[in-house]
């Protein structure tokens, strides 16, 4: 799936977070700001909301 999209993996070394420390940290905070602190009709509503949020 990810050859199909063109996507390349996090491949960084075994026992190294460092790799994935700033997605984690915004997740994190989208969850926190965004996602606990709002209600979704549907996924469409969910989906306006994270572009709104993310610009």
């Amino acid at each position: 799936m990810l050859k199909q999209s063109a996507v390349t993996p996090s491949m960084s070394r075994r026992g190294n977070c460092l790799g994935n420390a700033a997605m984690e940290s915004f997740f994190g905070t989208l969850k926190t700001e965004f996602y606990y602190a709002s209600e979704f009709r549907d996924l469409d509503d969910l989906e306006k909301g994270l572009k709104e949020y993310i610009h």
